[in-house]
């Protein structure tokens, strides 16, 4: 069995999440689907999504090929990240292509020293000129703002 991690906010799911997660699948056996809350998406993206956690998470678990999903604490620091990792003990742990994670270099770091170590893949983009979040958001005229509470 080869246990496959992912992350995401997958804010207005897309296309592209769908091939993101697919790839991700095809990697391994089982695919564990992290969904960034609320609280960690506003920390690192400096606002918040435009779809609940909740309604994210319930797309996401519709897909047939994700075996597990689940709602990611809060992130109010880099080392907050290794919590899922150290739970599910993955072996390929999957970055989108435009998963900006500064703290990238760290993370390969912290990588090393787990035994066995996951191998970190990044994945390839599907039509990002079409199926990127920032481009779906922007091209709604009047899109309703979230309820911050």
């Amino acid at each position: 069995m080869i246990k496959i991690l992912t992350f995401g906010t997958f804010d207005l799911l897309h296309e592209g999440h769908i091939s993101y997660l697919k790839q991700a699948k095809e990697l391994g056996s089982e695919l564990y689907v992290l969904v960034a809350c609320d609280e960690a998406v506003k920390w690192a993206k400096k606002r918040l999504p435009e779809e609940s956690a909740e309604k994210r998470l319930a797309q996401v678990e519709k897909l047939p090929f994700v075996d597990r999903a689940w709602i990611g604490e809060p992130v109010s620091k880099v080392s907050d990240y290794l919590r899922p990792i150290l739970e599910i003990k993955p072996d390929i742990i999957c970055l989108g292509y435009d998963q900006a994670l500064k703290e990238e270099k760290w993370l390969r770091d912290e990588l090393k020293k787990l035994k066995p170590s996951p191998k970190l893949a990044r994945l390839e983009s599907f039509k990002p000129e079409i199926y990127k979040t920032s481009l779906l958001r922007n091209s709604k005229k009047s899109f309703p703002k979230r309820n911050k509470g």
